[in-house]
């Protein structure tokens, strides 16, 4: 490991990342908010003298960016933008260090966590900062799964289907730069095209702006308002629910669609599932709901009342459209839901969206991957001397590829039993700690009972907040990047 390189590489990370809390800092001047303009200030001076520091003890660094470089510059980088995210909150005085820190690993991992609670005393641009902040996560996450994991070989989509990648470890620059260039303007033209529907919709603008930055992120970080039915506008629904399916849909296929590519999403069975896991979680929620009667829900008058199969139908594709995508916009508390609909959200935020989203989750690729593989280990065990690949879109699947997954699913569990364990020596009760491990794993925001969709992680202690801050971080890079700095053998020189 060249530790010095690694010093310089993180050192300008930090200082390009420096500048992020700009749009906050132009925010708080326009709405006049001195204290909150002071703490963006103080962030970005704080997070540019670590990054100068950093820079200046690498600056006789020799060699290039290797495998081994690039993943300790991945995890090590989120780790250090999640330090300086949380400044803005702790030196405008609005939240202590261990909450600015739960605060900032949900900004950026788009998850949707908050301990700050919904309401009008939040400023406007603190607001603001937070929506921001996920959108910016969300876009890295983009990045991550689409270039940097595969390239590293470190649990993202494979190469067979991410669209080729290089063995040469120097070809990631130019193509990262490459793909940002492209997928950055998809992202952005969506994010800027839900804004003009939600303004056409009736949401005011700056409203418009926090939900839309919310929703390309999944991070459903809504603005004061509260939650979406308080608008009382179809329309405003309508348009949330198309672009948090879109968001939950692969930005790599929306790029073969701009290259004339138009039949790419229908030939991807990726996106077949992911278009059928859509419609029938919302066909069976639906239907479960006029079932309700009879169920006590947790909170009396929480549970939804649907008076047809149409009001059914509205409320059920807003809420699976929400949990598939990770988003956490809700139109009220699905925890207080009929038990069937609040096992199928559970199933649906561990699975999740596809790949090269800013979604969390299993993803729905591994999904079929892993259904591939079972089928195949049972016809071996009574045709054992058949031969065949296993191909996803016409393209052979690797025995390495194969052997990650594996590896990602044992990760996997050994993060969520940890994580489910440590929260309950906290004091969680075990749906509440169990449900939480799988949402900050899935970058969904919520889990049921006392961290349901309504609610904040506020009145968890400090160990519980850093463990599920930790397993946002874990979830976003897909476990490797964070769990192999815990190896010794890593950080030595080969």
């Amino acid at each position: 490991m060249n530790i010095r390189l690694l010093a310089r590489q993180l050192g300008r990370f930090t200082l390009a990342f420096s500048l992020l809390p700009l749009p906050g800092a132009f925010c708080a001047l326009c709405f006049l908010e001195w204290s909150m303009l002071g703490g963006f200030l103080a962030a970005m001076a704080i997070a540019a003298a670590i990054g100068l520091l950093l820079a200046f003890a690498g600056r006789h660094a020799r060699g290039h960016i290797f495998r081994g470089e690039g993943v300790a510059l991945l995890g090590l980088g989120w780790l250090v933008a999640t330090a300086a995210a949380a400044l803005p909150y702790l030196f405008a005085g609005q939240l202590g260090l261990v909450d600015a820190l739960f605060e900032a690993a949900s900004n950026l991992t788009a998850s949707g966590f908050t301990v700050l609670a919904q309401g009008d005393t939040l400023p406007l641009s603190l607001v603001f900062w937070r929506a921001f902040a996920c959108w910016a996560g969300g876009f890295a996450a983009i990045l991550v799964f689409a270039v940097v994991l595969p390239h590293f070989g470190a649990g993202g989509r494979p190469h067979f289907s991410a669209g080729g990648g290089s063995s040469d470890p120097h070809a990631l620059g130019p193509r990262l730069r490459d793909t940002a260039r492209v997928l950055g303007s998809i992202y952005a033209g969506l994010t800027f095209s839900e804004i003009v529907l939600l303004r056409l919709a009736g949401m005011p603008f700056f409203d418009a702006a926090c939900h839309a930055l919310g929703t390309l992120s999944t991070a459903g970080i809504r603005n004061a308002t509260g939650l979406v039915p308080s608008y009382g506008s179809l329309q405003i629904e309508l348009v949330l629910v198309a672009f948090m399916a879109i968001s939950g849909s692969s930005f790599a296929l929306y790029r073969s669609v701009l290259q004339g590519h138009w039949s790419a999403m229908l030939k991807n069975s990726e996106w077949r599932l992911y278009a059928a896991v859509l419609a029938g979680a919302t066909l069976l929620a639906a239907a479960n709901l006029l079932g309700i009667q009879g169920e006590t829900p947790r909170t009396p008058g929480e549970a939804p009342v649907a008076a047809s199969f149409g009001h059914a139908l509205r409320l059920a594709a807003f809420q699976v459209a929400a949990v598939v995508s990770g988003s956490n916009f809700c139109t009220g508390d699905y925890d207080a839901w009929p038990q069937f609909s609040r096992m199928l959200f559970l199933v649906l935020i561990i699975v999740g969206p596809c790949s090269c989203t800013a979604g969390g989750g299993f993803k729905l690729f591994r999904v079929i991957l892993l259904f591939k593989i079972t089928r195949r280990r049972l016809e071996l065990t009574f045709r054992p001397k058949t031969i065949r690949a296993i191909r996803i879109d016409e393209e052979v699947v690797d025995t390495d590829t194969q052997k990650n997954l594996f590896g990602f699913c044992i990760l996997y569990g050994i993060a969520l039993v940890s994580a489910g364990i440590l929260l309950s020596a906290c004091g969680l009760p075990f749906e509440s700690a169990t449900t939480a491990a799988i949402a900050a794993l899935s970058n969904a925001g919520a889990g049921l009972q006392l961290l349901g969709p309504l609610d904040t992680a506020a009145f968890l202690n400090a160990p519980a907040k850093l463990v599920l801050a930790l397993c946002m971080i874990l979830g976003r890079l897909e476990l490797y990047c964070i769990f192999i700095l815990a190896v010794p053998s890593f950080w030595k020189r080969a």
